[in-house]
């Protein structure tokens, strides 16, 4: 299953837009620089996402937290 969801790093704050298949972060994007939610791209699917950031994220998962928008 595929699907898309902005996580935070719990020390920096900085976010990142991730894309994953069947529970496995496969492509990241980041960092972003939005300020409020309503100003992220509408369509997720429609963002570059980074394989080597997706496997940086994925390995570190633990340090990052969902964003609720």
């Amino acid at each position: 299953m595929l699907e898309y969801q902005y996580w935070t790093h719990r020390r920096s704050g900085d976010t990142y837009a991730v894309e994953i298949i069947n529970g496995q972060v496969v492509g990241a994007c980041g960092l972003l620089y939005y300020k409020h939610y309503q100003d992220y791209p509408e369509k997720m699917s429609e963002i570059e996402y980074n394989r080597e950031d997706g496997e940086w994220v994925q390995n570190n998962k633990d340090d990052f937290r969902l964003e609720e928008s």
